[in-house]
């Protein structure tokens, strides 16, 4: 005799409570927001120094243009880092804003494919892979 086993948890979509995949998704977007931070600290940092050697030449240009991509570097990170724990949360600005910013990086990232970055591959390989899975969670974000 053959008894049918019931599953101790229905596959239904319970709308606040978080599943696996999202812990996982927001875990990863908060590691790659706080590399995201290092480097743009590196870059601040890097352009000072640059700025400092360069006085009014090409090298002090070159110097703040690098602190300029820092900044923006910066902000990206600590968006990402507010919008992580928003949908470490179940929030729905937390689902949209890093849908957006994980477009953002991968598109950013498209053309250090062509260079073979292993760090860029990686980037544009999981946003894609995250922006599939969250669009498939959409309901859940309230």
């Amino acid at each position: 005799m053959v008894r049918q086993i019931k599953s101790a948890k229905p596959n239904k979509l319970v709308p606040g409570v978080r599943p696996t995949g999202v812990t996982v998704v927001s875990i990863i977007n908060w590691l790659l927001a706080i590399l995201l931070l290092l480097g743009s600290l590196a870059l601040v940092l890097a352009g000072g120094m640059l700025g400092s050697l360069g006085g009014g030449s090409i090298v002090g240009a070159i110097g703040i243009a690098v602190i300029a991509m820092g900044v923006v570097v910066l902000v990206i990170s600590i968006v990402l880092i507010a919008a992580t724990y928003w949908l470490w949360k179940m929030q729905k600005k937390g689902w949209i804003s890093v849908m957006i910013l994980d477009a953002i990086l991968v598109v950013i990232n498209i053309p250090a494919l062509l260079t073979l970055d292993l760090l860029a591959t990686a980037i544009v390989i999981l946003g894609v892979i995250f922006i599939a899975y969250l669009y498939t969670k959409r309901a859940l974000f309230q």
